[in-house]
């Protein structure tokens, strides 16, 4: 939104009182001048480096740009450093066993499988160099169950990557009614149609899929415009033994998935006020349809603020474009 007029009064109003007593003021978006140049020296040393300059001469154009620019750039730390990880390939039944006896909220044992894109992962934890190496050998999205170890020394979040959707079913039907399954997607896996395709009817067999939103809005919103798809939203504040977070669930027409996007209640808040002003959007604003996920959502979220290293819209890597892109 360009700065209003009174912005710029008051700003040269204080200047000129600065400049008077003897200081050096900047013009008015004048601390925006070198940034591009600094965050170019950055990402020179830091290629993955996801920070924008903003843009001075050219302004977000309207609220929904603004609100779009602002979450682009937040990150909410859920841990002081990256939490510290590792990748297994045990068979369905050790996978069952591990869950049941490591994986409970409230007593009552829950299944848990998360998908990732590799370049996420290698990002938001700490692995061992076998398991670094997996990853960066890995182009398509990750999918493993993931539960937590915790050690005598340390704590570990356990990924038992699952290569094929044949052995998430596997996990699933060895699973059984032992108590509740979900998969938890992030959003930019499925930016990869390919993958997506091969793995849509392993993600939906479990009692319920949530998609994770990771990326930018317009990564996602335009293909709901389009299709003039019905959207439910309804916005929750989530108390957790580490803080007060808010989630937004999302449900997109009769899909049986639900998109959830969680945060703090600003970038929340943001979020869902950008929805409001995305253009040919059918945004309903009814909180209703989460009375069904109440038990499933309070796992997902349980399990992701347990799990998560932080949360952001960053989780779409150039890499993971170039490929998509090329197919």
């Amino acid at each position: 939104m360009h700065p209003t007029r009174w912005e710029r009064s008051v700003y040269t109003t204080f200047s000129q009182a600065l400049e008077s007593a003897g200081a050096t003021t900047l013009a008015f978006n004048g601390h925006m001048e070198l940034t591009e140049a600094v965050l170019a020296r950055a990402r020179a040393i830091d290629p993955e480096l996801a920070l924008k300059a903003a843009r001075a001469s050219a302004p977000a154009p309207d609220d929904r740009a603004l609100s779009a620019a602002t979450i682009e750039q937040v990150r909410l730390t859920l841990s002081e450093e990256p939490r510290q990880a590792v990748l297994t390939n045990p068979n369905a039944a050790e996978i069952v066993a591990l869950v049941e006896e490591r994986q409970r909220i409230d007593d009552v044992p829950c299944l848990v499988a998360c998908a990732r894109l590799p370049r996420r992962l290698l990002e938001s934890y700490r692995w061992d160099a076998a398991g670094r190496d997996r990853l960066a050998e890995t182009a398509t999205p990750v999918v493993a169950v993931r539960l937590i170890d915790a050690g005598e020394t340390q704590t570990a979040i356990v990924h038992a990557q699952l290569t094929r959707p044949s052995g998430l079913q596997d996990v699933l039907t060895e699973w059984a009614s032992r108590g509740p399954s979900l998969v938890i997607a992030a959003a930019s896996c499925f930016v990869d149609t390919v993958w997506a395709s091969e793995w849509s009817q392993a993600l939906r067999a479990a009692d319920a899929l949530i998609v994770l939103v990771d990326v930018e809005a317009d990564r996602f919103v335009a293909s709901w415009v389009r299709s003039q798809i019905p959207v439910r939203a309804g916005t929750v504040r989530v108390e957790d033994t580490s803080g007060v977070f808010w989630a937004t669930g999302l449900q997109v027409g009769e899909d049986s998935a639900l998109w959830l996007h969680l945060g703090d209640e600003v970038t929340v808040k943001l979020m869902l006020d950008q929805l409001r002003h995305t253009p040919g959007l059918d945004l309903r604003e009814d909180a209703s349809h989460l009375r069904a996920w109440s038990r499933r959502l309070q796992i997902a979220i349980t399990h992701v603020l347990a799990t998560e290293s932080f949360l952001d819209l960053q989780g779409l890597d150039s890499d993971t474009i170039r490929r998509v892109t090329a197919l």
